[in-house]
């Protein structure tokens, strides 16, 4: 375009179109991703014309039967880097592990699989890439089922191994040609402070110790407050005998123990300032909407939703007036989590801020809330805290994962 815009560098015309389509934007970009060539009009005449009628290799130019996918899904003819964007993350990963072994590294590190990962598909972040190695391996907790089974054994902490009883292919994984078992060319890492350096091994440890970290809460609670347990395991018990959110914040008794809780929480004392229940209550049932969209998530398995969603329950905490201060990230945790038990962790300076490093400002920072949202479903997907849910005060997911987070911070 560089020629044609030194010819013509203002155009004459402009015009847009737009359509208006209510489906989360994640999943509108899988189907444009996903769509074939035979579902387009005239896509096969437009392409002709492109190419002035002569044959080619086949390509997205020339499409030769109605399954090949304007994705560019299949890899005969097309570049290497287009070809690896559409592969799910565990064959790259796996890819990157079976190349270091080649190489001689036996013993390679959680950081060398995710860098060939990034290098293949920038695109895809570690959070999105941590819980699928937590699930490819067989002496690690959480973590999706992977297509490939249980290939990588944890021998020190983010050092792992690939099983040698572990076949060379993998049914829809070809072996990699010995022509491209060469080092991995270096990668350069996206630039990150050292605030997120420290995060992310706080992270890794402790999504590799999770179940002890959850244990060590259960020995030593630090919330020993009268009634801060009991009016949140009643107000968790009272919700979940309502079948949505809806329902939910229809009960007086509920939004009541719900306001009463948030008391016994902290939320009203010192700068923060709790807004009356009469008040409180208009408040939540005036975004209702908001809420039901919401409802029946889990943190566990937003996946490739969790950025939407996260920036929903942003909103929420943001436009839900429940105080009367600017700093509104732990009360709007904090009561959304009783709503939204398996979406909505409870967050505060203390423990949350500790692990996450907050700074003054950080409670009331869009940013900040949302950092922590990814990383925090990046843990929920890896471990999944649903399968800890009992007595005490595991009385949720999120207050599960919660309590693993208190108890790092504890130490």
């Amino acid at each position: 375009m560089g020629a044609l815009e030194e010819f013509a560098p203002a155009y004459q015309f402009n015009e847009v179109h737009r359509i208006r389509i209510r489906s989360p934007r994640s999943r509108i970009y899988r189907s444009i991703k996903e769509v074939t060539a035979g579902e387009i009009t005239l896509f096969r005449a437009l392409t002709w014309i492109r190419r002035f009628g002569r044959a080619g290799p086949e390509s997205i130019l020339e499409a030769r039967d109605a399954g090949w996918g304007v994705s560019c899904r299949r890899s005969r003819g097309l570049p290497m880097t287009i070809q690896v964007e559409q592969r799910p993350t565990w064959e790259i990963v796996l890819e990157g592990a079976r190349r270091l072994v080649a190489n001689g590294t036996n013993v390679f590190t959680r950081a060398q699989l995710i860098a060939h990962v990034q290098k293949r598909a920038p695109s895809r972040e570690r959070p999105s890439i941590d819980p699928i190695i937590q699930g490819m391996t067989d002496n690690a907790t959480g973590g999706p089922p992977s297509a490939c089974g249980l290939v990588f054994r944890r021998v020190d902490r983010g050092h792992y191994i690939l099983l040698d009883n572990f076949p060379p292919g993998v049914e829809g994984l070809p072996s990699v040609p010995p022509g491209l078992l060469s080092p991995l060319a270096p990668v350069r890492p996206p630039i990150r402070s050292p605030k997120r350096l420290r995060v992310e091994r706080r992270l890794t440890t402790l999504i590799e110790d999770f179940d002890r970290y959850v244990a060590e809460y259960d020995a030593h609670p630090p919330f020993q407050r009268r009634g801060q347990y009991e009016l949140h395991r009643a107000t968790i018990d009272r919700r979940r005998t309502h079948p949505n959110v809806l329902s939910a914040i229809a009960d007086d008794e509920l939004v009541s123990l719900l306001h009463e809780t948030l008391q016994r929480w902290g939320i009203g004392n010192r700068a923060s300032r709790l807004v009356p229940l009469q008040e409180f209550t208009a408040a939540v049932r005036g975004h209702a909407e908001k809420l039901a969209v919401l409802d029946h998530l889990s943190l566990e398995t937003l996946g490739a939703d969790t950025a939407e969603v996260g920036e929903q329950v942003w909103r929420c905490i943001e436009e839900i007036p429940i105080v009367k201060n600017i700093a509104r990230v732990v009360p709007g945790t904090k009561s959304l989590h009783h709503l939204l038990p398996d979406l909505v962790a409870p967050m505060d300076r203390a423990w949350t801020g500790g692990f996450f490093l907050w700074g003054p400002s950080d409670p009331q920072n869009r940013r900040s809330f949302l950092s922590a949202w990814r990383d925090l479903a990046c843990v929920a997907a890896a471990c999944r805290p649903s399968r800890l849910v009992g007595p005490g005060w595991r009385t949720s997911s999120t207050k599960v994962l919660d309590n693993a987070v208190v108890a790092y911070t504890m130490r």
